[in-house]
């Protein structure tokens, strides 16, 4: 595949889309499951489950 200006944009733009999309989904599934009094221990509880999982996926 022969990458030019335009395919390079469109290729940005279409990544750009994509993470906006899965930081707002996030976003949105945290904001639904916060509870104000454990919203610190469920961060710590998630960036716990991301490690994890990021770890596992190297193996």
């Amino acid at each position: 595949m022969v990458y030019n200006k335009k395919s390079t944009q469109w290729l940005s733009r279409a990544c750009l889309y994509i993470g906006m999309g899965a930081l707002i989904t996030i976003v949105a599934i945290q904001w639904n499951q916060s509870v104000p009094e454990i919203e610190v221990l469920n961060s710590l509880e998630t960036v716990n489950k991301i490690h994890l999982s990021i770890k596992n996926f190297f193996k």
